[in-house]
């Protein structure tokens, strides 16, 4: 018996009334004099319309679709059609509460919502819709609003959205809104918050095109997300002029997966503590991307703060005149170690790091940036560095950059910088190291560099105290070791390969450092020119006017990009192949230039560990020559895997252009995985559906294994899909809330993978006794335990899986307590219990472009050959398409 039981009797009407035509609702009318009034007039995909004027009071504040997909629209646009909410400190009011799983067809087009006051989302609310057997979330369309004067005394002073929920907020003005209220508690999202949790499938949201300003809160004055939010969307907004009285003024980021916060001008926000523009903290790791990010002041990091094992993408941004005591431009503590790249970083000002500012143990990556004219009181005008970190700097343009110690980088208390194949040039200490300065037991490992026309009152190009060190090889100092000032007890330890010569600048499309080459047209050949270490990677960046690549040995200083000459696409039949068989893929390769190119075409395979493959190249060289603009298209090609290659992956083809042994022009790669196709994971203690499933991939040319432990020991991410299996009560397994094996499937689902999960309980049963509740990531909501009553299993009319249509078969499975359940939009049942009948599966598709199938069955219980090998066959035309 089950520790719980539960009688259920339910009666189940559902209504679909859709006319020919969608209605329109006039507001106001006889019919509907308020607002409320039409919404609850209208059936699905009608318009609510309203006219302008200011709607206010019962019936025009509060509104609530109570689920259906209408819109409701203003006729003449925001500024004449204002929704009053009237709300206060006693009396809580807000404009819209979406809370029953609203769709994206749900829409508020063309308001002003004003006047809200409520404990989260004082002008709208975004919450899932708590009703029994579990949540389901609501994701309705805001777009094209003006939202302003409305406060949360907690969270989201204009929009909160919660748990579950993932609303597209487009176009809107959100100005002058606040999160505040409460003594002492943690206010949030001044103009919106968004948050998820670990113990439920993660929310999202989509904010693109909105203005954002004026607002105030505690944390993310303009934005805030919180909790495992993993697909946040904040692009090309903007938002300025919001204030945070803790952190992150512009847009605040807390234990955020991967959200995405591209092309957005994020510009005069002021924080009092943490992050001017924006603030990420407590493992978040956003993509920050193509944004200019300018005028903000914080106490640390003014553009941005990095904190608590951050590990942010900070890439192709515009960060200047930004402001702050520590990190004018970045700031990153506590373990953070962002990679930071291909970034303006200009103009930024601090009393410590005026470009940037690491400490505490944070160790980022810093590659391909212009750091220039930034400013620190004390230290590290360019870049600062302090108390163990160990940051890689490389590839820079490091210049003109002013500090009182460390012009340009700044170490000390035990930091090691490891610095690669930069330019710093024309930064000026007032006190040490113009160029570099190691104090307090730290070093610096500088080659393939040139420090030039640096100036310091100690230490022109370099400054070393008397508890630290630098070495130097492979690169031009500007008067050798006499640039290099040293205490007594430091260490100087001067390599080969250095040399003393003007480095011969000259300007080209990216900027100002280039090296002069006579192959290039200029009258002089630059020293730095093939004079870095013999042994460094060739760079696929150049350092010439002519923008022709480097080659081997590599010049000195920093590397711009260059523009593609031939453009590769290669595609691979599958991604997954078994050992002694060929690995065959296609590929296109196109002349983009309108000259003819004669060039080398051949491929190099790395392993699993990222090393080349012994035997390379694989394939080629060949010689091929295309006039401008021709290719050659369709190109189809195969390596041997060796049957002894090891099972795993990723391993990777790259196939490239250029001179063979020398540069390489142009290449396009492909991850692929030696060995199973599919995982199966089988827990159920009397397996039934596990070995059936493989022999009908096998059946189908796919591979398979079985999980032999915890499914912890496997990459998901290595397969086409997962099969789990958790078997019928008395004999099932259940995946607990909270375990690591919900939040490995949670996570592969939202990276777009793909699901087959059976169970007799996993829907309904489960997550009332403490199983994870999977219902809304698979588009399921389970209507109630069930019964053993399932004897025939039919495949459903469906346009997800439409082969599954007309599969049919005696089910002699284990059946007892088979859930019911039924879609939620637009997910579609794909099986149902012929002879009830009641639907026993559930195909959905997921946002991040993976597919999911439910089933409360077990699919081993269905004939072999007439309905598992040709339902299988369909599952694996979803899950490779």
């Amino acid at each position: 018996m089950k520790s719980l039981m539960i009688l259920v009797c339910v009666a189940l009407v559902i209504g679909l009334c859709m006319s020919t035509h969608a209605t329109t609702w006039n507001v106001p009318s006889l019919q509907c004099p308020t607002i409320q009034a039409g919404i609850d007039s209208a059936a699905w995909y009608d318009t609510v319309s309203v006219a302008p004027g200011t709607y206010s009071g019962p019936g025009n504040r509060d509104l609530d679709f109570n689920g259906k997909p209408i819109v409701v629209m203003s006729q003449s646009g925001p500024e004449v059609t204002i929704i009053d909410c009237g709300g206060s400190a006693t009396t809580w009011h807000r404009g819209f509460w979406f809370h029953n799983g609203e769709w994206s067809e749900a829409v508020v087009k063309g308001f002003t919502i004003t006047g809200g006051y409520h404990d989260r989302g004082g002008g709208i609310l975004v919450a899932p819709d708590s009703t029994p057997p579990w949540m389901t979330g609501s994701s309705p369309t805001i777009i094209g609003n003006i939202l302003t004067g409305d406060t949360a005394t907690v969270n989201g002073g204009a929009i909160a959205t919660l748990d579950f929920c993932s609303p597209t907020i487009e176009g809107n003005t959100i100005v002058g809104n606040m999160a505040k209220g409460i003594p002492d508690s943690t206010n949030r999202g001044g103009g919106i918050h968004v948050v998820g949790t670990y113990y439920m499938p993660p929310s999202g949201v989509s904010i693109v095109g909105n203005t954002i300003a004026g607002n105030r809160a505690d944390y993310g004055g303009g934005i805030s997300c919180v909790g495992f939010v993993s697909w946040a969307t904040i692009r090309d907004n903007t938002i300025s002029e919001n204030l945070a009285d803790s952190a992150g003024a512009g847009i605040y980021c807390w234990d955020v997966q991967n959200p995405e916060i591209e092309g957005n001008t994020i510009a005069d926000n002021d924080a009092q503590f943490w992050g001017g523009g924006i603030a990420c903290e407590k493992r978040s790791s956003p993509d920050i991307l193509d944004n200019t990010i300018t005028g903000n002041t914080a106490g640390i990091g003014g553009g941005i703060w990095c904190s608590d094992s951050c590990f942010a993408s900070i890439a192709g941004n515009t960060i200047s005149r930004n402001l702050a005591n520590y990190g004018g431009g970045i700031d990153c503590m506590e373990e953070s170690s962002p990679t930071i790249s291909n970034n303006l970083i200009s103009g930024n000002w601090a009393s410590y790091g005026g470009g940037i500012y690491c400490w505490s143990y944070s160790s980022p990556t810093i590659v391909g940036n212009v750091i220039v004219s930034d400013t620190a009181d004390y230290q590290g005008g360019g870049i600062s560095l302090h108390d163990v970190c160990a940051p890689e700097i490389r590839n820079n343009t490091i210049a003109e950059n002013v500090a009182y110690h460390g012009g340009g980088i700044f170490c000390e208390v035990g930091c090691i910088a490891s610095i690669d194949g930069s330019t710093i040039t024309e930064n000026a200490a007032i006190s040490d190291g113009g160029g570099i300065c190691c104090r307090g037991s730290s070093s610096a490992q500088v080659v393939n560099s040139i420090l030039w026309e640096n100036s310091g009152w100690l230490g022109p190009e370099a400054y070393v105290d008397a508890s630290s060190a630098i070495t130097v090889r492979y690169s031009d100092v500007q008067d050798g070791q006499l640039g290099i000032w040293v205490e007594t007890g430091g260490w100087l330890g001067w390599g080969p390969g250095n040399i003393n010569a003007d480095p011969l600048f000259v300007s080209g499309q990216h900027g100002d450092y280039y090296l002069s080459h006579t192959a290039a047209g200029q009258p002089q050949q630059s020293p730095c020119v093939d004079a870095g270490d013999p042994a460094a990677s060739v760079l696929t960046s150049t350092t010439r006017t002519d923008e022709v690549q480097d080659s081997t040995p590599v010049d000195m200083g920093r590397h711009y990009p260059r523009p593609s000459l031939i453009s590769i696409q290669v595609t691979p039949d599958s991604p997954h192949v078994n050992p002694g068989q060929d690995l065959w893929f296609t590929v296109d390769i196109v002349n983009v230039t309108d000259t003819t190119l004669t060039f080398d075409v051949w491929v190099d395979a790395y392993l699993a560990n990222g090393n080349p493959y012994g035997g390379n190249p694989v394939l080629g060289p060949a010689q091929l020559t295309r006039g401008g603009g021709s290719g050659l298209y369709g190109v189809r090609r195969s390596v041997h895997i060796p049957q002894a290659a090891p099972a795993g992956g990723p391993y990777e083809l790259r196939v490239r252009t250029g001179q063979h042994g020398g540069s390489v022009w142009a290449e396009g790669s492909f991850e692929f995985y030696i060995g199973a196709q599919y995982l199966i994971w089988e827990p159920d203690p009397t397996p039934i559906s596990g070995q059936a499933i493989k022999d009908a991939l096998s059946a189908n040319g796919r591979s398979s294994e079985f999980v032999v432990g915890p499914l912890g020991n496997y990459n998901l991410s290595l397969y086409e899909g997962l099969f789990v299996c958790l078997g019928m009560y008395p004999n099932n397994a259940m995946i607990m809330v909270g375990s690591a094996e919900a939040a490995q499937i949670e996570a592969y689902i939202a990276d777009g993978g793909d699901v087959y999960m059976e169970g007799g309980d996993v829907w309904y049963y489960d997550p009332l006794v403490g199983g994870h509740n999977f219902g809304p990531t698979f588009g399921i909501l389970a209507l109630a335990d069930g019964t053993a009553d399932l004897f025939n299993v039919s495949g459903v009319a469906n346009t997800l899986v439409p082969g599954l249509a007309g599969l049919t078969s005696a089910y002699t499975g284990e059946n007892s307590w088979v859930d019911e359940l039924i879609p939620i939009l637009p997910a579609q049942v794909v099986f149902t219990n012929s002879g009830n009948p009641d639907d026993v599966g559930v195909g959905n598709a997921t946002g991040a472009g993976g597919h999911t199938i439910g089933t409360s069955f077990e699919l081993g219980g269905t004939a072999y050959n007439t309905f598992i090998v040709p339902a299988v066959a369909e599952f694996i035309d979803l899950f490779e398409e």
